[in-house]
């Protein structure tokens, strides 16, 4: 019983060796073919929208203050 316990340890520590091992490369290859990307995609979709909505609010006039609101009392 604890022969087989001690092939089942050895064993996972084996895997989660090369895991790791394998993790260095697989981390990598994420980042570069699909966290960069979308990253890059939500920083330029976001700074194009935030960017028209601001001109939008900007030039359709004047913004409420309180003194126009008294003005239109």
């Amino acid at each position: 019983m604890i022969f087989a316990k001690g092939i089942i340890g050895g064993w996972l520590i084996a895997l989660v060796a090369w895991m790791v091992t394998a993790a260095h490369w697989t981390i990598g290859q994420i980042a570069v073919t699909w966290l960069l990307p979308a990253t890059l995609g939500n920083i330029t979709g976001g700074v194009a929208i935030v960017s028209l909505l601001n001109c939008g609010q900007v030039r359709s006039g004047e913004p409420e203050t309180v003194a126009s609101r008294r003005r239109s009392k």
